[in-house]
């Protein structure tokens, strides 16, 4: 990959006036993992967290009025069932992707073998949660401009995959 991309988005000024705000909505059943991404996300004037759910349920309900531009779900989470895992997330994306308009879905979680079954639900990332926050802003750059299927490589910063 073009590393150059990332270095441009991680580096770009996030206070230019040209820029549109990015509105973000959080699935995460923990609290502290909400607060933490919220953290890092707060000091970018370019991108602004709208919802916070705990749950597939409760975002569903926060997401429809709002239009968020970008969901991040965590995909560990409870509702996730391991016996079919590809439907069991086409069914939470899916509703998530209904509700929520245009929003394009990142999912987080450190096992790889969810990649493929992610991407295959209708993601348009898949991200490792150690990811730092100039790696999080720049993909959810990314995932905004270029609606491009992205994931977290720990060995390489980002792998872009063309649709």
């Amino acid at each position: 990959m073009d590393t150059g991309i990332f270095h441009r988005l991680k580096n770009s000024n996030s206070n230019a006036s040209n820029v549109d705000v990015i509105h973000v909505a959080l699935v995460d059943s923990r609290e502290a993992v909400r607060e933490g991404i919220r953290q890092m996300l707060s000091s970018e004037k370019s991108i602004k967290i709208i919802s916070e759910a705990s749950d597939e349920q409760e975002a569903v309900e926060q997401i429809k009025d709002k239009s968020p531009d970008i969901i991040i779900i965590d995909i560990e989470m409870k509702d996730v069932e391991s016996a079919d895992i590809t439907n069991s997330l086409k069914k939470i994306i899916g509703s998530l992707k209904k509700n929520g308009g245009e929003a394009n879905v990142i999912v987080m979680s450190d096992k790889r073998m969810l990649l493929r079954p992610a991407i295959l639900a209708g993601a348009a990332a898949y991200l490792s949660k150690n990811i730092c926050r100039s790696e999080l802003i720049a993909a959810i750059r990314v995932v905004h401009l270029w609606r491009a299927v992205l994931f977290n490589n720990p060995k390489s910063n980002f792998a872009l995959v063309k649709l």
